[in-house]
């Protein structure tokens, strides 16, 4: 909770309902801080969109209240941007949030009796209006990266799993970001794994990378990541029977692993060095694909739900979370030979919503 001191009023600001569709910020004000002596906002809540499931915003609530050189007033909190897919209803399921929890802003205004409401309703606007005296600031709209990994140390849009980045891990610089075979993303400690933010429903990223596995359980590739129970990627491995280098594609949902191609794994030319691998997030949807001269794709006929990388998706079985689907870097080798996965690139390209 928050407390305000405003004009001989002492304003609370507490966030209720959990940070899932029943989220809301509700206010309540006393002339003094006994504790009895404090009423709540009359028609309240001050800001929820329980019950504005259409709304683009969902989730608003458990924010800062802000007041201008000029006197304006805004508030500033947490959100959601949820989609549905072509065959569901806003209403229920109320969505599905990829991109985790964002920020909103919505402009307040002061009633006759003192107590702050949100403009336009408590379910606030798409777009509210600066302030007056606000100063021109450029922000890109547009997160477009690519990252040839010359620096010694990692750009700050990446991240890893609940440690540092460090020699255990993999190095960074010269042009490249070698990792550590370590153990598998299903794993919640010791895994090999970098990972950006999905910052917009419609993406490519792509990488290139060397890979000499000889046994199976030596993988290493481009995944998209939400938690040790929901993720799936394309990798380099070797196929024993076949005795070659070989990509697969494989999902856990809800801690069920699927293989998707199986026998029907690509074979890796034994000429090729690097493997150029790629993903296509289409907002519900998203593919991979692979190259290996990094000029001519070919898209993998595996269509996977991004539903399964939502907070709302991983709340229904695994408890409540916010952090949105990522998007990164893998490898894995739990044979323990500690094998070295070789990434020279790292694309991440955000495309016009279809």
């Amino acid at each position: 909770p928050h407390l305000y001191k405003i004009n001989g009023y002492y304003y609370l600001f507490a966030a209720q309902g959990g940070t899932v569709w029943t989220h809301q910020e509700v206010v309540a004000r006393s002339r003094t801080l006994d504790a009895d002596s404090f009423v709540t906002e009359p028609d309240g809540p001050f800001i929820t969109n329980f019950d504005t499931p259409d709304f683009p915003l969902q989730k608003q609530g458990h924010g800062s209240l802000v007041e201008t050189p000029s006197g304006e007033w805004y508030y500033a909190s947490l959100t959601g941007r949820p989609w549905n897919h072509d065959t569901e209803s806003s209403w229920d399921p109320r969505g599905w949030c990829t991109l985790g929890r964002e920020t909103s802003i919505q402009k307040v205004e002061w009633d006759d009796e003192g107590w702050p409401r949100i403009v336009g309703g408590h379910g606030g606007q798409l777009e509210v209006e600066a302030p007056r005296d606000a100063i021109p600031t450029d922000a890109p709209t547009d997160h477009s990266r690519c990252d040839d990994f010359s620096g010694t140390t990692l750009d700050a849009e990446w991240n890893t799993l609940r440690v540092p980045f460090t020699d255990e891990m993999g190095q960074c610089g010269g042009g490249s970001l070698r990792l550590i075979g370590r153990r598998s993303l299903a794993s919640t400690m010791d895994t090999s794994m970098v990972a950006s933010r999905w910052q917009a429903f419609f993406f490519d990223a792509e990488t290139k990378v060397k890979f000499e596995p000889w046994n199976y359980q030596q993988m290493a590739g481009l995944t998209n990541f939400y938690n040790d129970k929901h993720w799936s990627w394309i990798f380099i491995t070797f196929d024993e029977v076949r005795q070659k280098r070989v990509i697969e594609i494989a999902e856990n949902n809800r801690g069920q692993y699927t293989s998707y191609l199986k026998d029907q794994a690509i074979v890796i030319p034994d000429d090729v060095e690097y493997v150029w691998f790629k993903t296509l997030v289409r907002k519900s949807f998203y593919q991979y694909a692979y190259s290996f001269n990094g000029v001519n794709w070919s898209v993998i006929d595996v269509k996977l739900d991004a539903a399964v990388l939502s907070d709302d998706y991983v709340l229904q079985t695994y408890g409540g979370f916010f952090t949105g689907a990522f998007v990164g870097l893998a490898a894995v080798d739990y044979s323990g030979y500690d094998l070295v996965a070789t990434f020279k690139h790292f694309c991440y390209k955000e495309l016009d919503e279809a």
